[in-house]
């Protein structure tokens, strides 16, 4: 991998990493966190594509509907919370992006792809309480892989 590949994701880390300290970080203490992890949104994965095994490992998990997602934060009236809200998503699918790019990609070691999946999780996490602390159901937005 290269030295320009291996310092963005680095750098990928530390963003979510700093994210997670943000005041849509915390849980309220009324909810609870997801008990489901997150992937990139990939196709049932056959033999003849890289990383088959990971992506079929994650294929029965729920991931949110960016789309729908994306057009229920533009309903919102509140510009501080819609603000909030679109640069948590923005985060989210640039970690998904990432993820699918590397899984497409026979060179990406386990390590990559580990590092790539925990980004996912955490955004997803991030965005999913930021959601709730903004009394959004979440839960009309998450759908799992086919």
């Amino acid at each position: 991998m290269t030295m320009k590949k291996t310092a963005a994701i680095l750098i990928a880390g530390i963003m979510m990493a700093a994210m997670g300290t943000s005041t849509f970080a915390a849980v309220p203490a009324n909810t609870q966190a997801p008990k489901t992890t997150q992937t990139a949104q990939v196709k049932a994965a056959d033999t003849s594509e890289p990383h088959a095994d990971l992506q079929k490992k994650y294929e029965n998990e729920e991931y949110l509907n960016v789309d729908e997602l994306e057009t229920k934060i533009d309903s919102i009236t509140d510009s501080s919370l819609k603000k909030s809200l679109k640069k948590l998503l923005k985060a989210y699918k640039k970690a998904l992006s990432a993820e699918s790019k590397a899984l497409s990609k026979s060179s990406s070691s386990e390590t990559t792809l580990a590092t790539l999946h925990q980004a996912v999780m955490n955004a997803r996490n991030q965005l999913v309480n930021a959601l709730t602390a903004g009394n959004i159901a979440p839960a009309p937005y998450m759908t799992k892989i086919e």
